[in-house]
């Protein structure tokens, strides 16, 4: 047993339920562990939780790590916020508004940036305005803080609407608009 499996098993629980209805003791019963064992690697359900998210945000970095350096920055831009959205979207709505609610009793530290996540996006969009892809001018890293409070205004936003909004193509467009994103060269 490790912790991976017990998080993956909580996930698919709190989604085929609700994550009220998920009690401890039926994550145990579903990796088949007693609540020592579950206490040994999860502190509580929330902690999961907040995993969650973290793992969400790990993605991102890992499309951050697969996007080249000649690659279109709007593209670069696009294939990173579009893998936190899958992960995101894979966590599930009612899921993610727990995350922000166990984040605002008590800030756990899942919507902090990650500073290797946040130089890789300030220099792809300084390498936008360098290349005259992205007009905006302003600071990058304020570009950048802009962008991530976008996102996480448009994800709180899927939150409330229980994931019924397209916010996806409004995020996108959004994130063109306040970059000022001109047509790829060619």
């Amino acid at each position: 047993m490790d912790k991976l499996i017990i998080e993956k098993t909580a996930l698919a629980l709190f989604k085929k339920h609700t994550y009220d209805e998920v009690k401890v003791s039926d994550i145990c019963r579903a990796c088949g562990i007693t609540k020592p064992t579950f206490y040994h690697y999860v502190a509580s359900k929330d902690d999961l939780l907040v995993t969650y998210y973290d793992q969400a945000v790990g993605h991102m970095a890992e499309a951050l790590s697969e996007v080249s350096d000649g690659q279109d920055p709007w593209g670069q831009l696009e294939a990173c916020f579009g893998a936190l959205m899958d992960e995101t979207e894979r966590i599930g709505a009612e899921l993610l508004g727990r995350i922000i609610s166990i984040n605002i009793q008590e800030d756990r530290h899942s919507f902090d940036r990650r500073s290797s996540v946040t130089d890789q996006l300030v220099g792809i969009i300084r390498r936008g305005q360098g290349c005259g892809r992205f007009a905006n001018r302003q600071d990058p890293t304020e570009l950048y803080e802009a962008c991530a409070h976008m996102f996480q205004g448009y994800e709180l936003l899927w939150c409330i609407r229980k994931g019924q909004t397209d916010w996806r193509a409004n995020f996108l467009s959004g994130l063109h608009s306040m970059l000022q994103v001109s047509e790829a060269k060619r």
